[in-house]
Protein backbone atom coordinates (compact mmCIF):
# COMPACT_ATOMS: atom_id res chain seq x y z
CA UNK A 1 0.00 0.00 0.00
CA UNK A 2 2.79 2.51 1.01
CA UNK A 3 4.43 1.27 -2.46
CA UNK A 4 1.40 2.72 -4.04
CA UNK A 5 1.07 5.54 -2.54
CA UNK A 6 4.81 6.38 -3.56
CA UNK A 7 3.97 5.70 -7.07
CA UNK A 8 0.80 8.42 -6.91
CA UNK A 9 2.87 10.94 -5.70
CA UNK A 10 5.35 10.62 -7.70
CA UNK A 11 3.16 10.38 -10.28
CA UNK A 12 1.38 13.48 -9.24
CA UNK A 13 5.10 15.63 -8.59
CA UNK A 14 6.16 14.42 -12.05
CA UNK A 15 2.58 16.06 -13.50
CA UNK A 16 3.44 18.97 -11.91
CA UNK A 17 6.66 19.42 -12.91
CA UNK A 18 5.10 18.45 -16.56
CA UNK A 19 2.85 21.59 -16.45
CA UNK A 20 5.23 23.80 -15.22
CA UNK A 21 7.39 23.26 -17.83
CA UNK A 22 4.55 23.72 -20.47
CA UNK A 23 3.62 26.48 -19.37
CA UNK A 24 6.86 28.38 -18.85
CA UNK A 25 7.67 27.00 -22.33
CA UNK A 26 3.93 28.81 -23.33
CA UNK A 27 5.16 32.06 -21.67
CA UNK A 28 8.17 32.23 -23.34
CA UNK A 29 6.61 31.55 -26.47
CA UNK A 30 3.90 34.46 -25.82
CA UNK A 31 6.92 36.58 -24.81
CA UNK A 32 9.52 36.05 -27.77
CA UNK A 33 6.19 36.60 -30.10
CA UNK A 34 5.20 39.50 -28.33
CA UNK A 35 8.74 40.74 -29.05
CA UNK A 36 9.24 39.97 -32.49
CA UNK A 37 5.55 41.23 -33.38
CA UNK A 38 6.94 44.90 -31.83
CA UNK A 39 10.07 44.80 -33.98
CA UNK A 40 7.78 43.95 -36.90
CA UNK A 41 6.16 46.67 -35.90
CA UNK A 42 8.55 49.05 -35.95
CA UNK A 43 10.46 48.27 -38.48
CA UNK A 44 7.36 48.36 -40.73
CA UNK A 45 6.50 52.17 -39.42
CA UNK A 46 10.52 53.24 -39.54
CA UNK A 47 9.87 51.71 -43.78
CA UNK A 48 6.24 53.48 -43.62
CA UNK A 49 7.89 56.56 -42.71
CA UNK A 50 11.32 56.94 -45.06
CA UNK A 51 8.54 56.02 -48.54
CA UNK A 52 6.76 58.92 -46.87
CA UNK A 53 9.39 61.04 -46.99
CA UNK A 54 10.58 60.19 -50.31
CA UNK A 55 7.59 60.49 -51.90
CA UNK A 56 7.46 63.95 -49.94
CA UNK A 57 10.80 64.87 -51.64
CA UNK A 58 9.98 63.32 -54.87
CA UNK A 59 6.26 65.82 -54.86
CA UNK A 60 8.60 68.64 -56.39
CA UNK A 61 8.07 69.50 -59.64
CA UNK A 62 11.20 71.70 -61.86
CA UNK A 63 10.99 74.48 -63.85
CA UNK A 64 9.61 72.92 -67.24
CA UNK A 65 7.01 70.72 -66.09
CA UNK A 66 3.39 70.50 -66.39
CA UNK A 67 0.66 69.45 -64.13
CA UNK A 68 -3.18 69.87 -62.95
CA UNK A 69 -4.35 72.27 -60.15
CA UNK A 70 -7.63 73.39 -59.47
CA UNK A 71 -8.79 77.15 -60.93
CA UNK A 72 -11.36 79.26 -60.03
CA UNK A 73 -13.88 79.80 -62.82
CA UNK A 74 -16.07 82.14 -63.39
CA UNK A 75 -19.69 81.94 -65.21
CA UNK A 76 -21.84 84.12 -67.34
CA UNK A 77 -23.54 85.45 -63.83
CA UNK A 78 -20.20 85.91 -62.01
CA UNK A 79 -20.68 82.53 -60.07
CA UNK A 80 -17.18 81.16 -58.90
CA UNK A 81 -16.69 77.05 -59.59
CA UNK A 82 -13.54 75.10 -59.45
CA UNK A 83 -12.78 73.25 -61.95
CA UNK A 84 -8.79 71.57 -63.28
CA UNK A 85 -6.50 73.25 -65.57
CA UNK A 86 -3.03 72.60 -66.89
CA UNK A 87 -0.09 74.42 -65.35
CA UNK A 88 3.25 75.01 -66.48
CA UNK A 89 6.24 76.71 -64.47
CA UNK A 90 8.11 78.28 -67.50
CA UNK A 91 10.76 80.40 -65.92
CA UNK A 92 12.02 82.32 -62.57
CA UNK A 93 14.15 85.44 -63.26
CA UNK A 94 16.03 86.98 -60.62
CA UNK A 95 18.56 89.73 -60.17
CA UNK A 96 19.26 92.33 -62.56
CA UNK A 97 17.14 90.42 -65.66
CA UNK A 98 14.33 90.82 -63.21
CA UNK A 99 14.83 94.14 -61.99
CA UNK A 100 15.02 95.62 -65.91
CA UNK A 101 11.88 94.08 -66.31
CA UNK A 102 10.33 95.84 -63.18
CA UNK A 103 11.91 98.83 -64.48
CA UNK A 104 10.16 98.79 -68.01
CA UNK A 105 6.89 97.85 -66.48
CA UNK A 106 6.83 100.85 -63.99
CA UNK A 107 8.46 103.13 -66.80
CA UNK A 108 4.98 102.20 -69.42
CA UNK A 109 2.60 102.15 -66.42
CA UNK A 110 2.52 105.23 -64.52
CA UNK A 111 -0.46 104.22 -62.58
CA UNK A 112 -0.39 100.53 -61.45
CA UNK A 113 3.51 100.34 -60.39
CA UNK A 114 5.55 97.36 -58.45
CA UNK A 115 6.41 98.61 -54.99
CA UNK A 116 10.38 99.80 -54.86
CA UNK A 117 12.56 97.50 -52.88
CA UNK A 118 12.74 99.13 -49.23
CA UNK A 119 16.50 97.86 -48.60
CA UNK A 120 19.76 96.46 -51.23
CA UNK A 121 19.32 92.97 -49.31
CA UNK A 122 16.27 92.04 -51.50
CA UNK A 123 15.85 91.93 -55.03
CA UNK A 124 12.34 91.22 -57.52
CA UNK A 125 11.94 87.78 -58.65
CA UNK A 126 10.04 87.34 -61.41
CA UNK A 127 7.45 84.11 -61.88
CA UNK A 128 6.59 82.94 -65.41
CA UNK A 129 4.06 80.36 -65.84
CA UNK A 130 1.30 79.39 -68.61
CA UNK A 131 -2.24 77.69 -67.68
CA UNK A 132 -4.25 75.63 -70.27
CA UNK A 133 -7.93 75.73 -69.93
CA UNK A 134 -9.82 72.14 -70.26
CA UNK A 135 -11.87 71.77 -73.08
CA UNK A 136 -15.03 71.80 -71.92
CA UNK A 137 -14.92 75.06 -70.26
CA UNK A 138 -17.94 77.11 -70.70
CA UNK A 139 -17.99 79.57 -73.40
CA UNK A 140 -17.97 83.20 -71.21
CA UNK A 141 -18.42 87.08 -73.20
CA UNK A 142 -15.76 88.09 -70.76
CA UNK A 143 -13.76 84.18 -70.83
CA UNK A 144 -11.49 83.50 -67.83
CA UNK A 145 -7.97 84.95 -66.84
CA UNK A 146 -4.46 83.05 -66.48
CA UNK A 147 -3.37 83.90 -63.29
CA UNK A 148 -3.83 81.23 -60.33
CA UNK A 149 -2.87 81.04 -56.69
CA UNK A 150 0.49 81.52 -55.57
CA UNK A 151 2.68 80.64 -51.86
CA UNK A 152 5.94 81.06 -51.97
CA UNK A 153 7.43 79.20 -48.61
CA UNK A 154 10.81 77.21 -48.14
CA UNK A 155 11.40 73.65 -49.04
CA UNK A 156 9.60 72.25 -45.30
CA UNK A 157 6.77 74.67 -46.16
CA UNK A 158 8.24 76.87 -43.60
CA UNK A 159 7.62 80.78 -44.22
CA UNK A 160 10.58 82.44 -45.32
CA UNK A 161 11.67 84.61 -42.99
CA UNK A 162 14.64 87.39 -42.61
CA UNK A 163 16.35 89.46 -39.61
CA UNK A 164 14.82 92.71 -41.49
CA UNK A 165 11.79 93.63 -39.39
CA UNK A 166 11.13 95.71 -43.00
CA UNK A 167 10.77 92.63 -44.97
CA UNK A 168 7.67 90.87 -45.93
CA UNK A 169 7.05 88.63 -49.09
CA UNK A 170 4.83 90.91 -51.35
CA UNK A 171 3.22 89.42 -54.86
CA UNK A 172 1.86 91.03 -57.74
CA UNK A 173 0.33 89.57 -61.01
CA UNK A 174 2.02 92.61 -63.47
CA UNK A 175 1.20 90.33 -66.81
CA UNK A 176 -1.85 87.96 -67.17
CA UNK A 177 -3.83 86.72 -70.32
CA UNK A 178 -7.64 87.77 -70.36
CA UNK A 179 -10.78 86.53 -72.09
CA UNK A 180 -9.61 82.71 -72.19
CA UNK A 181 -11.77 80.29 -73.57
CA UNK A 182 -11.49 76.36 -73.53
CA UNK A 183 -8.39 75.00 -74.95
CA UNK A 184 -6.98 78.49 -74.65
CA UNK A 185 -3.34 78.67 -72.85
CA UNK A 186 -2.25 82.23 -71.46
CA UNK A 187 0.84 83.22 -69.28
CA UNK A 188 1.42 85.09 -66.28
CA UNK A 189 3.85 86.92 -64.37
CA UNK A 190 4.37 87.73 -60.99
CA UNK A 191 6.56 89.50 -59.41
CA UNK A 192 7.86 88.98 -55.48
CA UNK A 193 10.49 90.36 -53.05
CA UNK A 194 13.09 88.02 -51.83
CA UNK A 195 16.08 88.29 -49.88
CA UNK A 196 19.32 87.68 -51.83
CA UNK A 197 20.31 84.94 -49.49
CA UNK A 198 17.33 82.87 -50.47
CA UNK A 199 18.81 80.53 -52.94
CA UNK A 200 16.20 77.69 -52.60
CA UNK A 201 12.61 78.05 -52.27
CA UNK A 202 8.85 76.27 -53.47
CA UNK A 203 6.33 77.81 -55.34
CA UNK A 204 3.51 76.02 -55.05
CA UNK A 205 0.69 77.14 -57.71
CA UNK A 206 -3.17 76.91 -57.38
CA UNK A 207 -6.55 78.20 -56.10
CA UNK A 208 -7.75 75.47 -53.89
CA UNK A 209 -4.82 75.04 -50.87
CA UNK A 210 -5.41 71.32 -51.08
CA UNK A 211 -4.69 70.86 -54.59
CA UNK A 212 -1.81 73.19 -55.51
CA UNK A 213 1.69 72.14 -57.64
CA UNK A 214 5.01 72.89 -55.66
CA UNK A 215 7.68 73.73 -58.02
CA UNK A 216 11.02 73.91 -56.10
CA UNK A 217 13.33 76.71 -57.48
CA UNK A 218 17.24 76.37 -56.94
Amino acid sequence: MKHKIGILCLSIIVMSLAVGCSANRSSSIRTYTTTETLKEMKSEEERKGKEENDTSSNEFLSIGDSTIVSKNIIDTNDKISEDKVTITLDNVIRGENAQKEVDNYNSTNPTSKIPKLVNDSLEYVIIEYTTTLPDDIKYTNQGQSSHVGIQICNLDGSTINTSDDNYSLRTMNFEQSQGLQSNDSGTTKTVITLPKNVTEFVVKLGDNSSDTCSYIIK
